[in-house]
């Protein structure tokens, strides 16, 4: 009679199994179900019922694949609704996506640095595609918080968040991610246009790019195997951002009176010479790099300086034509020692 209740309960238990929740399969059976036998219309269950952060890094590593894999097929944790979340699932859910993306990154970092150079390039090109589905879904969760600001969440909110976990890492591990970090920026800046972005994007990216790279890209031991191709885009995009970057300058310089102009001009200069390009557009034979490549990298800037002078738009079109002929004045100046 005894054996015969236990028969009924494991019926019932595998009858009902099915079609459990995920907090139901918790209390019923003792533990989540596998990620890979996860059904797809439940896998979002795991951002919205599961503290992700007290899970070990075999649950983590799961979600991170079966994630990237469903990502790149065109799946969305969050579906087609728009409806709003209770704060403590919108709490969890940001969270989870913290916590699963921080994984990702620390996890992909790490192979990175463990293949061979030959191999790097080809890992760069999957992971971008993938970084590009993580920060879309980083968007689109934290676009969800109730906000009474009218605040749009910034697009690299995701690369800020990543900035931060560089600098919570172990310290002997942060010198990896940041030149993992670095090294899949400048593959992206080798295949994506960025002529193609609008202005302000490329505006923000550049200030960005500016403020992580300055003295720093030369020496962070980025050393891809990039086609001629790369290279062509690669030079595009960099010139396409210093554009973008002096269109600011521009709008600053103005506004400056005369006795501190020349000093601003040396500041800038410094900063353009410290990004090391001739290091960062050599990247088929970076000890080819020398002064005499970045002055050469720099009198190509300045020569295209009038070209994006006439094309700056139009309200700062006056200021960035005159930064362009006080540019070109401070460089004779100082190629003769004036």
């Amino acid at each position: 009679m005894k054996s015969k209740r236990i028969l009924v309960f494991v019926f019932l238990l595998v009858a009902t199994g099915a079609t459990l929740s995920f907090g139901q399969w918790r209390w019923w059976i003792g533990s989540y179900p596998e990620v890979d036998s996860t059904p797809l219309d439940k896998l979002a269950y795991w951002l919205v019922l599961v503290e992700l952060e007290s899970q070990d890094d075999k649950i983590k590593d799961d979600l991170v694949n079966r994630f990237q894999y469903e990502l790149e097929r065109g799946w969305s944790p969050l579906g087609k609704t728009s409806e709003s979340l209770g704060a403590g699932t919108q709490s969890l859910l940001e969270r989870n996506i913290d916590e699963l993306t921080r994984h990702w990154f620390y996890t992909r970092s790490a192979e990175f640095h463990r293949l061979p150079v030959s191999e790097q390039v080809v890992f760069l090109g999957a992971q971008l595609t993938a970084v590009m589905s993580w920060a879309d879904i980083h968007r689109q969760v934290y676009a969800r918080r109730p906000s009474t600001t009218g605040v749009v969440v910034s697009q690299f909110a995701l690369f800020d968040q990543i900035d931060k976990w560089v600098m919570e890492a172990d310290i002997e591990q942060q010198p990896d991610l940041q030149q993992s970090m670095h090294c899949a920026v400048l593959y992206w800046l080798c295949t994506e246009d960025l002529l193609t972005q609008d202005i302000k994007m490329r505006q923000e990216l550049a200030e960005r790019l500016a403020a992580a790279f300055a003295g720093d890209v030369g020496r962070s031991g980025i050393n891809l195997e990039l086609n001629l191709g790369h290279q062509e885009r690669l030079q595009s995009n960099a010139f396409a951002l210093v554009e973008v970057w002096l269109l600011s300058r521009a709008v600053e310089y103005v506004k400056l009176p005369p006795g501190q102009r020349e000093p601003y001009l040396d500041a800038q200069v410094g900063t353009v010479m410290s990004w090391e390009l001739d290091k960062v557009l050599l990247q088929d034979n970076p000890s080819k790099a020398s002064t005499a490549n970045s002055i050469a990298q720099l009198t190509k800037l300045l020569g295209n300086l009038p070209v994006w002078a006439d094309r700056a738009p139009l309200p700062h079109r006056a200021a960035y034509q005159l930064l362009a002929r006080e540019l070109q004045v401070y460089a004779f100046k100082k190629l003769l020692n004036l």
